[in-house]
């Protein structure tokens, strides 16, 4: 329901007389291994994906001040400090404990400040403080939401429809295709596109409410941006910053696009008829 009111919303917000109220959300498009077209990862697969993550994810330096600065606004609780809380991956697909406490928190309080609520007990400095605890947001999900093999089986039917979106619209004078998800697919298409991109005030890679990716094609060329507001006004404008392939450039050939996605897409989470023509043994185009 949240897709469709998300839909809904941007339709009016651009002005387009159109509704969602009798549309049902593609589920398969946004998560393929839970509408049975492929199967998940093993728990083991999980824990391997989500440790080597770990192992290769620079935490933020300060990260222990920002745990026990959050912590002492938070205040005692039945609950251990969020410092002491062990971190460990399960079998689930889930990196547990202290970081997931602090990226959740963190998360809470973003979303305090945009409700126009009172931040963390009022403990909390607006806007400092917030932008502060999301990089411990960030990191956590850099953890656990961006491993590249667990990416590939959730992200790829949405990737491959991006890519027959892209190429079509090389054969046609004009064409826009929106997808409505959630920050889960924006970390997804980070990865398996190797984007990188500075949502300022935000920490690098962030996925804030309301955030989009957005590929363009023009002359031959992709053009990827990632657009995004703050909660400092209400007045709806976009911020937009370059979104670069491997962290240095925001256009790619069209060709060198085709070829990368259609190496990283796992087929076998596409239904038949998306992107026919780019599977593995088809004739290129």
């Amino acid at each position: 329901q949240r897709d469709l009111d998300t839909a809904a919303a941007l339709l009016e917000g651009a002005g387009i007389d159109a509704s969602v109220t009798d549309m049902q959300p593609d589920a398969a498009v946004f998560d393929p291994q839970a509408a049975g077209i492929c199967h998940y990862p093993t728990g083991q697969q999980y824990v391997d994906a989500i440790n080597q993550n770990l192992r290769d994810t620079p935490r933020p330096e300060d990260a222990n001040t920002l745990l026990a600065k959050m912590q002492a606004a938070l205040g005692k609780g039945v609950a251990p400090p969020i410092p002491d809380v062990p971190n460990t991956v399960e079998e689930e697909g889930y990196w547990e404990g202290g970081y997931y406490l602090a990226s959740e928190w963190a998360e809470a309080f973003l979303l305090q400040y945009g409700a126009g609520l009172e931040v963390g007990y009022g403990q909390v400095s607006v806007p400092e403080d917030i932008y502060d605890y999301m990089r411990l947001h960030t990191y956590y999900r850099a953890v656990n939401d961006r491993p590249k093999l667990i990416e590939r089986g959730g992200q790829s039917n949405l990737l491959a429809h991006m890519l027959g979106d892209l190429t079509a619209s090389a054969d046609a004078d004009y064409g826009v295709s929106m997808y409505v998800g959630h920050d889960t697919n924006v970390d997804g298409l980070n990865v398996l596109l190797g984007l990188q991109w500075d949502a300022s005030p935000y920490p690098e890679n962030a996925t804030p409410p309301g955030g989009m990716l957005r590929l363009t094609l023009s002359e031959g060329k992709v053009r990827a941006a990632f657009l995004y507001t703050t909660f400092e006004s209400t007045d709806g404008n976009m911020t937009e910053v370059p979104a670069r392939f491997g962290g240095v450039s925001d256009t790619m050939d069209l060709d060198e696009f085709v070829d990368s996605a259609r190496q990283t897409v796992d087929w076998r989470c596409v239904p038949d008829g998306v992107a026919e023509g780019y599977r593995p043994g088809a004739a290129m185009r």
